[in-house]
């Protein structure tokens, strides 16, 4: 894919101090004096902003429409977040009730209420964020569902608060804790850290994963869990064939699978009258011819349960009784098969280790060995992944049923990747230009964007239906 390769264009940046961003707000204050009229002490006042956050808080203030849009498309980084800042903050700055000063980033509340019978009822509540981008001169601007709440208050005046922040609150709050400035970066996790988040380039975050064997094992624990149950289920259903029944729909419900003998209660079994006597018969019947192939190890009369073994598993048996259906004369038998928790059992543990031990040396060498180039398309963002592995991954037991159907077991993670040093990433946007990322380990990538309001994307296409509409005119 082409994209455009730009050259960072950053110019020296230029600050202004707090002092004077709420002095040249507010001109009818005439000074600021900590513990008299303002709630910080002197050095919050003297922390210095970015003059072009200053100079769109300005604009709030001014009613002239068509001198805030030059400033706005001089100041934002392109027509789309001017637009942005023009329909959906400016336009509603009569709301205005607070503004957050950090020294790369303005929070920007708008709240405001109407009396509905005689009670206050919240008309607009709206968060945005606007920050310097990290690229090119310019500014950006974000909704987001609300705004950090570490935040110091500063000076009130005339309903409007002045509050400031850091920048590491704000970046929390966009879900990352790290800027990737660089255009080659290595990223990695400190060993004490769990993870880490990485904002790479424009909304696109990687998060890295500190993993070892426990977290294949994460993945693939309850797949592993469900087939073993499935493997004893696959041999309870060739002895009851075996005895003459037929079989009906073998399933999975949750952690249970469950065998399916239609229509075997007839009589008074197949309906409410039948005594709980009646069904531990039933449950006693077919445990005799179980425990010719099994080790019987409880038999719970009173749950209509049995835990049963071999050298493969220990599991649990419920024995689920079905009531008929209006106008049918029999109902269903059901066997529910799953993984016994009551009692510890050396050849499930045995069979559990050996399978996972099999899928994480599977997955250690597909990683390790990968060529595969993998490729996404996030907003205007294009990402190439080589020798990295997708959390995509299948694995074929070696240990196969011989009646039911064969199973695979298949692991999904949306947007995550197991990369190594070997990895390489390279990501590629218009106005951000390319990025080439690799790891000092191995590690789980997740890609994820920065937190927005949902309703952030929706209105800009909004703004982005409008242009088109204006140049059909």
């Amino acid at each position: 894919m082409e994209v455009q390769q730009l050259v960072p264009l950053k110019s020296q940046p230029q600050f202004i101090d707090l002092r004077n961003v709420i002095l040249s707000l507010f001109p009818d204050l005439r000074n600021l004096t900590p513990g008299v009229n303002v709630y910080v002490p002197e050095d919050i006042l003297n922390m210095n902003v970015r003059k072009e956050l200053f100079d769109i808080a300005k604009t709030l203030f001014n009613n002239n429409r068509r001198t805030v849009m030059r400033l706005a498309k001089e100041y934002f980084v392109d027509e789309i977040h001017a637009m942005y800042f023009m329909e959906y903050v400016y336009k509603f700055r009569k709301a205005l009730s607070s503004l957050i000063f950090a020294p790369n980033y303005l929070g920007i509340v708008l709240h405001a209420v109407q009396s509905r019978r005689g009670r206050e009822v919240t008309r607009i509540r709206r968060y945005y964020v606007i920050g310097v981008n990290d690229y090119v001169d310019g500014l950006f601007i974000n909704e987001m569902r609300t705004l950090p709440p570490i935040s110091f208050d500063v000076k009130e005046y005339d309903g409007i608060m002045i509050s400031v922040s850091t920048d590491e609150d704000f970046r929390s709050y966009f879900g990352y804790d790290e800027d990737v400035l660089q255009q080659d970066a290595v990223l990695g996790v400190v060993s004490k850290y769990a993870n880490t988040r990485y904002r790479v380039s424009g909304e696109i975050v990687f998060w890295l994963w500190n993993i070892n064997d426990n977290y294949i094992t994460s993945l693939f624990k309850e797949q592993v869990e469900r087939y073993i149950a499935y493997l004893i289920a696959d041999k309870l259903a060739r002895v009851l064939i075996d005895h003459g029944f037929n079989i009906g729909l073998v399933r999975f419900s949750g952690n249970n699978v469950v065998i399916h003998l239609p229509g075997t209660l007839s009589g008074k079994l197949a309906t409410w009258r039948s005594r709980d006597s009646d069904e531990i018969k039933v449950v006693k019947a077919l445990a005799k011819i179980i425990g010719k192939y099994f080790t019987i190890e409880v038999m719970a009369e009173d749950n209509k349960r049995v835990i049963i073994s071999d050298d493969t598993a220990t599991v649990d048996v419920d024995f689920v009784f079905d009531l008929r259906r209006w106008g049918e004369r029999r109902a269903d038998l059901e066997l529910r098969i799953t993984l016994s928790k009551a009692i510890g059992s050396l050849a499930t543990e045995r069979t559990y280790e050996d399978m996972m031990r099999d899928i994480i040396d599977t997955v250690k060498d597909m990683l390790n060995n990968s060529e595969r180039t993998d490729e996404l398309i996030m907003g205007n963002h294009y990402i190439k992944i080589e020798r990295g592995l997708p959390v995509n991954l299948t694995y074929e037991p070696k240990i196969k049923t011989k009646m039911l159907d064969p199973m695979l077991l298949t692991v999904y993670r949306p947007r995550t990747f197991l990369v190594t040093p070997r990895t390489k990433i390279t990501i590629q946007h218009p106005q951000h230009g390319t990025r080439n990322i690799s790891f000092d380990n191995t590690y789980a990538l997740q890609i994820i964007t920065t937190n927005i309001s949902e309703e952030y994307p929706e209105k800009v296409n909004v703004i982005v239906l409008k242009k088109l509409l204006e140049r059909v005119r």
